[in-house]
C-alpha cells in the first residue's frame, strides 16, 4: 500500500442577532476540517508463508463540530446570537498525548502470548508437583469424605449462632474448594489433554494472542471533557520443529527452581504481585524449545480513539422592568461542540530467534476470587507465623486445611 492523505474542508459561521435579521459577523474555512492520513512500511511481496516486517498508521481527526447560541436583549427587543460548523481543531492531540507506546505493557502482553505458545506445543501436566504434594492430596480427600460431619456441625453452629465457628468453617471450606479440589480436578485435565496431545507434525506454526484495554477522561478547560480509548494488542506468530513422540518435559517440569517455587508456603500467593512463576516456568520453556525454533513474527498493534466535547450553559431569565418589557443586556446561552482523534497503528517485526523470557515485573493481580482467598488465608497465615517463630513448620506446602 502506497501512503494516502484524505483531507475534508470544513465551514465555521457566526450570526448576530439585529433589529434587521441575522448578520453574518464570521466565517472560517479549515482546509482540513477532517482528515485521514495513512502511512504504511516498505511494500514487500512475501511467498504467503515466511513473515514480512510490516508497518502502517492510520490516523483520522475531526475538528470539534457543533453551535452555540445565545441571547441579548437590545432595546427592548430580544436578540439570538448563533453558530454552527466547525469551530476548531480539538483541545488535545490524541497522538501525542496517549499514543505513545508502553514498553511494559507490550512486554507483559508478550510474555502472556508466549505462555499460550508454550501450552499449545508440549504437555501441562507436572508430575513432580504433584508427587511432592501427594500426602496433602492424600489429606484432602481423607477431609472431603468426611463432609457430612462437616455439614452437620456447620447446621449446629448457625442454629446456636457460633459465629467464630461458622466463619472458620465457611474459610476452610473455600481454600479446600480453591487449592485443594481444583487443583486436583486441574491436574486430572492436564494429565488426560497431555495424553491426547499429537507430536506428529514435523514443524508447525503455533499462534499466541493477547490484548488490554484502558480508558480515561481528561479535562483541558472547565467546559470541555475529553474521554479517551486505547486497546493494545500482541501477537506472536512461530513455526517450531519438535520431536514427533512425547518426551519427559511433557509430563513434569525439570527445572528444580520451579518444583521449589511451587512448593513453597503461600508462593501462590507472592505470584498475585511479582511474576516469579512465570519467569521460572518460561526460562525452563526457552531452554527447551529455543534450539526447535525455525521462523516467526511479533506484531504490536493498538487502537486509540479520544472524544473531546465542548458544552457550555450560562443561559439565565429574562428580567423586565416595571412596564414589563425586557432589561437591555446579555443573558448568555448554551453551546456543545464535538470531535476527536482516532488512530490504528500495526507493526510487525520478524524474529530470527525464540524470543527471550518475561523480566520479574512487580503488578497487582487481583480479582474477586483472590480478594476472598486472601480473607480466607488470614488465620492460616498467622498460624503459620506463630509457628515458624516456634521453630514447628513441618511442611513445604500450604498448611493442611481441615474443617
Amino acid at each position: 500500500m502506497n501512503p494516502s492523505t484524505r483531507d475534508v474542508p470544513g465551514e465555521y459561521y457566526e450570526y448576530s442577532g439585529s433589529l434587521a435579521g441575522d448578520v453574518l459577523v464570521n466565517h472560517i474555512t479549515w482546509p482540513a476540517a477532517f482528515s485521514n492520513h495513512f502511512t504504511c512500511g516498505p511494500n514487500l511481496v512475501g511467498d504467503k508463508v515466511h513473515p514480512l516486517p510490516q508497518n502502517f498508521r492510520k490516523e483520522v481527526k475531526r475538528y470539534l463540530n457543533g453551535q452555540g447560541s445565545s441571547l441579548r436583549v437590545f432595546e427592548g427587543q430580544v436578540l439570538t446570537d448563533h453558530s454552527f460548523g466547525y469551530l476548531s481543531p480539538p483541545p488535545s492531540d490524541l497522538s501525542e498525548v496517549w499514543m505513545n507506546e508502553d514498553a511494559n505493557l507490550y512486554s507483559q502482553l508478550e510474555s502472556d502470548c508466549m505462555d499460550r505458545i508454550y501450552e499449545q506445543v508440549k504437555g501441562s501436566y507436572n508430575a513432580a508437583q504433584d508427587f511432592a504434594e501427594r500426602s496433602e492430596t492424600m489429606e484432602l480427600l481423607r477431609s472431603v469424605a468426611q463432609v457430612g460431619n462437616v455439614l452437620r456441625e456447620a447446621y449446629s453452629d448457625i442454629r446456636h449462632m457460633r459465629v467464630q465457628k461458622i466463619l472458620k468453617t465457611a474459610a476452610n471450606g473455600w481454600l479446600t474448594y480453591r487449592y485443594g479440589i481444583m487443583p486436583v480436578v486441574y491436574s486430572t485435565y492436564d494429565a488426560l489433554d497431555t495424553l491426547g496431545k499429537s507430536f506428529t507434525k514435523p514443524s508447525y506454526p503455533v499462534k499466541g494472542r493477547r490484548s488490554s484495554s484502558q480508558n480515561g477522561v481528561t479535562y483541558t478547560s472547565s467546559d470541555v471533557q475529553t474521554n479517551w480509548y486505547v486497546t493494545s494488542r500482541v501477537e506472536i506468530g512461530i513455526w517450531m520443529q519438535r520431536s514427533s513422540h512425547a518426551s519427559i518435559y511433557d509430563w513434569t517440569t525439570l527445572n528444580p527452581a520451579s518444583i521449589a517455587w511451587e512448593l513453597l508456603p503461600l508462593s501462590f500467593v507472592a505470584d498475585w504481585f511479582v511474576n516469579v512463576g512465570v519467569v521460572l516456568s518460561q526460562w525452563e520453556n526457552y531452554l527447551l524449545f529455543a534450539d526447535s525454533f525455525l521462523y516467526g513474527y511479533v506484531t504490536h498493534s493498538f487502537k486509540a480513539t479520544s472524544v473531546s466535547v465542548q458544552q457550555s450553559d450560562t443561559s439565565r431569565p429574562l428580567e423586565y422592568n416595571s412596564s414589563g418589557t425586557p432589561v437591555d443586556g446579555s443573558y448568555g446561552g448554551f453551546s456543545s461542540w464535538k470531535g476527536g482523534t482516532t488512530v490504528t497503528q500495526k507493526r510487525r517485526s520478524v524474529l530470527t530467534a525464540l524470543p527471550a523470557p518475561a523480566s520479574l515485573a512487580f503488578k497487582v493481580n487481583l480479582n474477586a476470587k483472590r480478594y476472598t482467598d486472601a480473607v480466607a488465608l488470614l488465620p492460616s497465615f498467622c498460624g503459620m507465623i506463630s509457628n515458624f517463630l516456634s521453630g514447628k513448620i513441618k511442611s513445604t506446602g500450604l498448611p493442611p486445611i481441615r474443617f
